[in-house]
């Protein structure tokens, strides 16, 4: 009997350890910094799907992640949003897969 308990303790250590080691690691998710950016949106094509952020026209991925706006259709001028490409921002080629809304800065004090 002492045997089989000691057997458990063990089984149950080597599973508590590895969930220690593992969940951590699955949990962070880093972005290299040369694929985030934020800045305001100057113009918006609705044919191509761009958005042009800090001089710089954009693709937008047809299942891009939003938040703080309902879709591509309720993206406006003048906004200001972060978002992350599938690559570096510098390449042509990127297209943005997030972009997050933030909210205008309150002038009420």
């Amino acid at each position: 009997m002492t045997k089989t308990y000691k057997i458990i303790g063990l089984a149950a250590a080597g599973l508590f350890l590895q969930l220690a080691c593992t969940i951590p690691a699955a949990a962070t998710y880093a972005v290299p910094a040369g694929n985030a950016g934020k800045g305001a949106i100057q113009t918006i094509n609705h044919s191509r799907h761009t958005i042009t952020i800090n001089g710089k026209t954009y693709p937008v991925s047809p299942k891009a992640v939003y938040s703080g706006v309902g879709g591509f259709r309720g993206l406006a001028p003048g906004m200001t949003v972060e978002f992350v490409g599938d690559g570096p921002l510098a390449k042509p080629s990127t297209t943005v897969r997030v972009l997050v809304v933030t909210p205008a800065k309150s002038t009420k004090q």
